[in-house]
């Protein structure tokens, strides 16, 4: 059961390309695309608790969030998978949730993840894990109207 989040860390980074970065500052996140990146937490848009590059990329994007932060273990999803595709695809249609990934088991478990956290009352999760991705913890806003762009 995750807790509430009441720490010290409140400014996250994006990790991404220069282009990428350009359309993030002109529209903003939009947390209905899935992560090219995979599946490592509950989806929405992923953020660094450090600032540096990454492997997805150079450029970064800085920012707030004004939304309740759930800390949790989000390392589970890597372990459950389903076997259906089609009955996942069809499901993700019905959501009306887009998906860009060839992961689709993480996917659907993402969703499921996203809206057991939301139910609870939390717009971001802090993974208490490590992303060896980031080199570092990692955030997840699963609302993206809640993320202020600093620069």
């Amino acid at each position: 059961m995750p807790e509430q989040y009441d720490g010290d860390i409140d400014t996250f980074y994006h990790c991404t390309t220069e282009e990428a970065k350009a359309s993030i500052l002109e529209n903003g996140f939009d947390t209905t695309i899935f992560p090219k990146n995979g599946t490592e937490g509950a989806g929405g848009v992923y953020f660094s608790t450090k600032n540096r590059t990454s492997p997805y990329g150079d450029a970064i994007v800085t920012v707030k969030f004004n939304g309740d932060i759930a800390l949790a273990d989000t390392s589970v999803l890597d372990a459950i998978k389903t076997k259906n595709h089609g009955s996942i695809l069809l499901f993700l249609e019905e959501l009306g949730f887009e998906y860009g990934h060839e992961d689709l088991d993480g996917a659907i478990m993402v969703k499921y993840m996203q809206q057991k956290i939301s139910n609870l009352g939390y717009q971001g999760i802090l993974g208490t894990n490590f992303s060896w991705n980031a080199k570092c913890k990692y955030f997840e806003a699963l609302d993206a109207s809640l993320i202020e762009i600093i620069l």
